[in-house]
């Protein structure tokens, strides 16, 4: 009932004393993730230990290929398992976070740029005047930027021929 199936595959998956495992494994996987080594064996140590102390006890337990039977493995086997299965389930739970912490920027990103002012459209040729109004308003916090009262104007960029045919100076209307 408690026994956890070493290897891979559906069987061993879907047995009850795997499922346990691997509850036990989760439980313990983010301590795992930051502790030194020793600290380390200590936890899977315990995951073993745990399993061994149910009712009925837990074993860990390895198929023999040439007579199809279930044997009880030795404790270096069981710690080897534990440790694997945790550093598994960690990783999988580190890239599982990385993927969140993603998305969520994804959508912050998204839903700042939904509040951002749109860029003034680009002429269609490079002949046509850009024009776009720049306004400087009095700004106390500004610590040595315009102060006073207010100034708006209209500029206009001039297509320059001189410069390869793009845009260059520019003047006041």
């Amino acid at each position: 009932m408690h026994d956890v199936l070493c290897g891979r595959g559906v069987t061993t998956n879907r047995h009850k004393g795997n499922k346990k495992f691997r509850k036990l494994v989760d439980e313990n996987k983010d301590e795992y993730v930051g502790s030194s080594k020793w600290r380390k064996m200590d936890i899977y140590k315990s995951i073993v230990t745990r399993i061994r102390n149910l009712g009925p006890p837990g074993r860990f337990l390895e198929k023999n290929v040439s007579d199809g039977l279930w044997y009880v493995v030795e404790d270096k086997k069981a710690y080897e398992k534990t440790a694997q299965t945790l550093r598994d389930r960690a990783a999988s739970s580190r890239k599982h976070q990385s993927e969140r912490n993603k998305q969520t920027k994804l959508n912050m990103n998204m839903a700042s740029r939904s509040q951002e002012v749109p860029a003034p459209l680009i002429p269609t040729l490079l002949h046509d005047p850009i024009v776009t109004s720049v306004s400087f308003e009095p700004n106390a916090s500004d610590m040595g930027g315009y102060m006073g009262g207010s100034f708006k104007e209209q500029f206009t960029f001039e297509p320059n021929e001189s410069f390869m045919g793009g845009y260059m100076g520019g003047r006041f209307q």
